[in-house]
């Protein structure tokens, strides 16, 4: 555990050298550090034609995910929550706006991201936050209950949206995203369970990407800051 912890610190500092890095980067120099795998997943949600939720989380280098879209070509929108530091919040907004890609900022953010779904975009949302439990629902995570955004499941059953899994993580001297296929969507008639089963199988895929790739998640994360406000599991 103890090397772990010190990998994880270390992908900490890299994650700001490689943003510094990556601002010289042009389109031409993307193939040589940049690899993805996965894009049929991607390309047979897209062919529905609901738009595309991108589920992701805070894993190798989150932020050089625009370099990801890019590549990919499709019309993308990112879901954030703006820093407090302005000068600060400039920057990211700035450098994750470089490709084209635009941004949703995550309060009042649910008539923007309908909007973006039927123009036929993706939508990309970090889903491994801690959140106040009014704004979620409690799912297992690492044998603990988490509370989780639950906008991504009510997103999903409203929309029909398929949702679709992409991390990047940190690869040799490179980086290579994994595409997912798409999950399957459970749609039982029952709001409350189907916005919990969702979502805990949104938790699922995290956690099975976390554990492939422990070093490289943001643990520093307050991921179970929310107490649970009634019994767990529920309903047992």
């Amino acid at each position: 555990m103890r090397l772990v912890a010190k990998k994880v610190f270390k992908n900490l500092a890299q994650i700001l050298f490689e943003i510094g890095w990556s601002l010289k980067l042009a389109d031409k120099d993307f193939d040589r550090f940049f690899s993805i795998d996965g894009l049929a997943n991607l390309g047979a949600a897209y062919e529905k034609g609901r738009g595309v939720i991108i589920l992701t989380g805070h894993l190798g280098n989150w932020e050089l995910l625009a370099i990801i879209f890019k590549m990919i070509g499709y019309p993308t929108s990112f879901v954030y929550r703006p820093l407090d530091s302005s000068p600060v919040n400039g920057f990211f907004e700035a450098y994750r706006t470089r490709f084209d890609g635009k941004l949703i900022p995550a309060k009042w953010s649910i008539g923007r991201i309908l909007r973006s779904l039927r123009q036929g975009e993706l939508v990309g949302i970090l889903l491994d936050q801690n959140v106040a439990w009014y704004e979620g629902v409690f799912v297992d995570f690492f044998g603990r209950p988490a509370c989780t955004n639950k906008g991504m499941a009510l997103l999903a059953l409203k929309t029909g949206a398929p949702v679709v899994p992409m991390f990047l993580v940190r690869e040799g001297l490179g980086f290579r995203a994994e595409i997912g296929k798409e999950i399957p969507m459970v749609k039982t008639g029952d709001m409350t369970q189907d916005l919990e089963a969702n979502t805990q199988q949104y938790n699922d895929v995290i956690e099975a990407f976390v554990r492939r790739y422990p070093d490289q998640w943001f643990w520093v994360l307050q991921r179970w800051k929310t107490k649970h406000c009634q019994p767990w599991p529920r309903g047992q």
